[in-house]
């Protein structure tokens, strides 16, 4: 028997952790008599960060892990994320921060992000309510920032709204990045 290598990538032998990719697929195969086993192995990094999936079945058939919606009526707030988003990390199951931000704003203070759940959840501060950025503080549960970010809304209070698109930007951190 023997081994014989299907790839090989330099992991950076410089000792510079920095140049290593995020993702890495490794095989081999294994020889044993006539028969050749081929192994492949996954290999992710550590500090992967943390993946937001804003639409999980693509409802608002936006570009994939995105989500569209339209604000239709003055007052009436609407959900910055579809109610089957997802947040995943890989190193781990819980979560550091946060951050929503909305940009392109036309009408100013008008325009504003908040959170349906108060200023708190679970041990996750939430400030900045009624802002265009909101800022998540304390470590959690993937399920409890996902109930966060499910509970962003956005409104417009002008009585004439100015027509443009506005970006709502969410960014969670896992403390390892």
């Amino acid at each position: 028997g023997g081994f014989e290598a299907l790839s090989s990538v330099d992991l950076g032998a410089s000792g510079n952790v920095d140049t290593r990719p995020d993702t890495l697929k490794l095989g081999f195969s294994a020889r044993t008599g006539g028969w050749t086993n081929k192994h492949m192995i996954d290999w992710v990094s550590v500090d992967a960060a943390p993946l937001l999936n804003l639409d999980g079945d693509n409802s608002s058939s936006s570009l994939q892990g995105q989500f569209k919606t339209s604000f239709v009526s003055v007052g009436i707030a609407i959900a910055v994320v579809d109610d089957d988003m997802d947040v995943s990390d890989y190193n781990g199951v819980n979560l550091t921060g946060g951050t929503i931000a909305l940009t392109g704003v036309l009408d100013g203070a008008n325009e504003s992000l908040t959170s349906t759940l108060g200023t708190s959840s679970g041990s996750v501060t939430i400030a900045g309510n009624g802002t265009a950025t909101i800022t998540l503080t304390g470590t959690d549960t993937h399920a409890t920032y996902q109930a966060i970010l499910e509970s962003i809304q956005y409104n417009n209070t002008t009585g004439t709204v100015t027509e443009g698109d506005r970006t709502v930007t969410l960014t969670v951190d896992d403390g390892d990045t």
